[in-house]
């Protein structure tokens, strides 16, 4: 058997709220429902409504409207009339060719029943072909389909739609022409075995089909792109369709739509603790705030416009009835790109520009670029006057400064400056003001950042050092060569990438006593000095000012929070820190040249944040550090430091240190005094030849020391560390792992990939209950795993790939989780052992390239086995 389902857009049911029996269903006027539920229900949202009211009537146009069903004589007892009683149970007016229509001259009461319905099911069996009648009510459903723009539903019932195509005469002529239709879709059903579940698939298909086109073909309300909004709110609000031969009413059923609640008390106020809602009720509400929609059984957050829905709603508001020429088609891709998909947007920009010339056209797009447009300003706004002032503050940090920002390097800036960035970015993210993308980068819609932006601009329009924000090139220029700054400003991003020479007044930053946030951006960032800061680009400035590459002495901001001069590639010596700034949190000297940092750092009392990333030309840090407030240390790409510094003291606060691809050789014992450190990587660290005796950091949760090619021997872990979860050695010389590796009670990770020294392991590590994963690939002198003496429950994969193991000991059985097992060009592995196919839940064995693998085993019993490698093994017997 075979059937055409057209699902693609077949929308879910609606729920719908009834009255009278099943027979006689009309929807609840909007009054009506009022008056039983005695509640008020606020509709301030036009659009809601509007889509809602044209969906309730839709269902009711659809009660209206008949269903035909057209069948050969082989299907009239069985399929079709268990298929028509089906669709009666639906509210539908359900019309089939019976015997009797079929007797005398009565061809036009079927005809007329073909042209007044909406949708046609017509049955294809194997005796369709021989009736007349049949093939005359296949031409009138054609000829309805073309001019009426009918529905048909095919179902070809135990007959090949194949064998249809390739009979002669009318039946093909007819057959061919509704092929050619798009909406007709055609879909063998062979697999269906049970009629009964065939025909409630139809009904189910088409009572979706009916609402779909009654809704879609309503008369049009002005509004562009709500088809699948509502199509996803009906799989929301009944998601199992609407069962109307079974109506069970507790309470009063009521739909109530309440638009733009900001508080928690509304939504409270309107149920109270004892609502008489009956069952399927439904309560609609929309809100800028997603923490409001806690208790709500589902969410529905709607996606801006496609380009296409945008331009059509853009030009409904730019040109109203007229029809646009050709001038205006790429200056109205500029416009709905602005708009970035957003409605209010392209209604307001729509509206503006009607009946405007192109020149006008130009002029207003140009503008908009720099000052956003009055009305989408205020109506975006009303989000932001809601925050408190830490979230305003933060809000316009992102607008201003930090979109597109790493989040957790963003909100330790943030938190720096005390503005409880955690609470503050998630609310931020519930109220719909940014998102964070999947590589965990702060986003913001380009209007919410030009509001954002224009907020800030409207603390003084003439004058930018009353601003408390500045990133603007011109705006920053004025300000620093003008010595216009006041107490006002707070930060300022410096961007160079575009300019020629500026020559800054040394007292430019005198007035800046509240500056928290400074950044400088260029790769070709030359230097500041003690009279003036002077940022240079050009070759020719370049050698004026040959030899001065620092930054001035007298910089004393106590306020400053941030500091960020990466980039700044000539920037050769760091300042003293004559005093202690006890604000700074943040210190940026990424991919400068520094040698060395001043033993004066430690004046930065209240450091969170020291990074040092790429600074190729750094060779030393001062002899000891006790900096009590550091969290993260990043010296990754430090390829000159040869010496990490003593730790003189506990240093509670520090979580992060990160050392890759410098050249320390070792690490001093007081490393230990990192008592909170989580994160130790030591990645490609090439010249690190020892690591401390012992190892006892307790909230250790990573250690890298993949691509150590000179360490040969790994700590003696002293006492248990419960946090370690991950350890790689991949690529180290170590020749072997010691027995203490048990303390290791969390670990999950163990990757020994490439150890090419290494030749066994402790017999202790099955003592590693949590233990996940393990990879000896490429150990090449490794020649045995150890004996496994209890159950390891939790180990997923083993790769023991490229190693010179003989054989698997019947232990490999305790492994009674493993799923995979690699196996590949391990050439003196000779036989499996029979116990291997006890792991139910292996699912991967990789044996290529096991050359003298001879013997495989007999019995297969493990079920969830799925892919077995064995191309290049040699003769295999069983």
């Amino acid at each position: 058997m075979a059937t055409s389902f057209l699902t693609a857009n077949a929308t879910g049911a609606p729920p719908i709220w009834v009255k009278g029996n099943q027979r006689e269903i009309k929807p609840f006027s909007l009054s009506e429902t009022m008056k039983l539920s005695k509640v008020m229900v606020t509709l301030h949202s036009e659009t809601i409504f509007q889509g809602i009211r044209a969906e309730l009537l839709a269902q009711a146009k659809i009660m209206e409207e008949a269903l035909a069903i057209y069948r050969g004589e082989d299907t009239r007892r069985g399929f079709v009339s268990h298929l028509y009683r089906a669709l009666c149970q639906k509210p539908l007016n359900t019309f089939i060719d019976s015997e009797d229509l079929r007797k005398g001259d009565r061809l036009s009461e079927l005809l007329t029943a073909i042209r007044e319905s909406r949708l046609s099911i017509v049955v294809f069996s194997q005796s369709y072909a021989s009736s007349t009648w049949c093939l005359k009510e296949l031409v009138q459903i054609l000829e309805c389909n073309d001019n009426k723009n009918q529905i048909i539903v095919p179902i070809f019932y135990e007959v090949d739609p194949s064998d249809i195509r390739r009979l002669k005469g009318n039946f093909a002529e007819g057959f061919a022409k509704h092929e050619r239709h798009s909406h007709v879709d055609v879909k063998e059903v062979q697999s269906w075995r049970d009629d009964a579940e065939l025909i409630e698939k139809i009904v189910e298909d088409v009572f979706k089909k009916l609402i779909y086109n009654s809704s879609t073909s309503t008369k049009d309300n002005g509004l562009v792109g709500m088809d699948s909004h509502m199509h996803k709110m009906h799989l929301i609000l009944h998601p199992r369709g609407v069962e109307t031969n079974t109506v069970h009413v507790v309470g009063i059923w009521v739909l109530i739509v309440v638009d733009d609640v900001d508080k928690l008390e509304q939504i409270e106020a309107l149920l109270g603790e004892q609502h008489s809602f009956g069952g399927g009720s439904r309560i609609i509400i929309t809100t800028r705030d997603l923490q409001l929609l806690g208790r709500t059984n589902a969410t529905y957050q709607p996606k801006i416009f496609s380009d296409s829905g945008a331009l059509e709603l853009f030009r409904r508001y730019a040109f109203r009835n007229n029809q646009p020429t050709k001038d205006y088609d790429h200056l109205s891709r500029h416009a709905i790109q602005y708009a970035q998909g957003l409605p209010l947007a392209l209604k307001v920009l729509g509206a503006f520009l009607d009946n405007k010339t192109v020149s006008e056209w130009e002029n207003v797009l140009e503008k908009i670029r720099k000052i956003p447009l009055r009305g989408v300003h205020d109506v975006l706004k009303t989000s932001f006057d809601g925050l408190d002032d830490t979230e305003k503050n933060i809000f316009l940090d992102i607008a201003c400064f930090f979109k597109g920002m790493d989040k957790d390097y963003a909100t330790e800036i943030l938190d720096g400056c005390g503005f409880y960035p955690r609470t503050g970015i998630t609310v931020l993210i519930n109220r719909a003001l940014i998102t964070v993308s999947e590589e965990g980068k702060l986003e913001m819609h380009d209007l919410l950042e030009e509001m954002g932006r224009e907020i800030v601009r409207q603390e003084s329009i003439k004058d930018p050092g009353k601003r408390s924000r500045l990133w603007n090139y011109e705006d920053v220029h004025r300000v620093l060569t003008q010595n216009t700054a006041t107490e006002a400003v707070e930060s300022i991003i410096l961007d160079l990438s575009n300019s020629c020479e500026v020559r800054l007044n040394p007292e430019a930053f005198v007035s800046m006593t509240q500056l928290r946030l400074l950044k400088i951006s260029h790769e070709k960032y030359q230097f500041f000095n003690d009279d003036c800061c002077k940022f240079l680009s050009s070759d020719r400035i370049d050698r004026l000012w040959e030899g001065t590459q620092s930054l001035p002495s007298n910089i004393h901001m106590k306020s400053l929070e941030t500091f960020d001069v990466s980039g700044c590639s000539n920037l050769e010596m760091f300042l003293e820190i004559s005093e202690v700034m006890e604000k700074l949190s943040v210190l940026n000297l990424s991919e400068s040249k520094v040698k060395e940092l001043p033993s004066s750092i430690h004046n930065l009392t209240g450091l969170r944040i020291l990074v040092l990333q790429d600074c190729k030309e750094l060779q030393s840090l001062p002899s000891s550090i006790h900096m009590k407030s550091l969290n993260t240390l990043d010296l990754c790409g430090c390829s000159n430091l040869e010496m990490f510094p003593e730790i003189s003291e506990v240093m509670e606060n520090l979580s992060v240190l990160n050392l890759s691809e410098s050249k320390v050789k070792e690490l001093p014992s007081s490393i230990n005094n990192l008592t909170r450190l989580r994160f130790l990587v030591l990645k490609d660290c090439k010249e690190l030849k020892s690591l401390p005796s012992s190892i006892h950091m307790k909230s250790l949760k990573t250690l890298d020391l993949s691509g150590c090619s000179s360490l040969e021997m790994f700590s003696e872990i002293s006492e248990v560390m419960e946090e370690l979860s991950y350890l790689n050695l991949s690529g180290s010389k170590i020749i072997d792992l010691s027995s203490s590796i048990s303390n290791l009670k969390r670990l999950c990770w163990l990757d020994l990939q490439d150890c090419k020294e290494l030749k066994s392991l402790p017999s202790s590590i099955c003592q590693l209950k949590s233990l996940r994963y393990v990879s000896l690939s490429g150990c090449t002198k490794f020649e045995a795993f150890p004996s496994i003496e209890e159950n390891m429950k939790e180990l997923r994969e083993l790769h023991l790939d490229g190693t010179c193991i003989r054989e698997l000991s019947p232990w490999i059985e305790r492994l009674q989780g493993l799923v995979i097992l690699n196996l590949r060009n391990c050439e003196s592995l000779l036989h499996l052992p029979d116990t291997l196919w006890n792991l139910a839940h292996l699912s991967a064995l990789n044996v290529c390239g096991c050359s003298n693998l001879s013997q495989f085993p007999l019995v297969l019993n493990s079920e969830d086995l799925e892919r077995l490698w064995d191309s290049a093994v040699g003769m295999l017997s069983v």
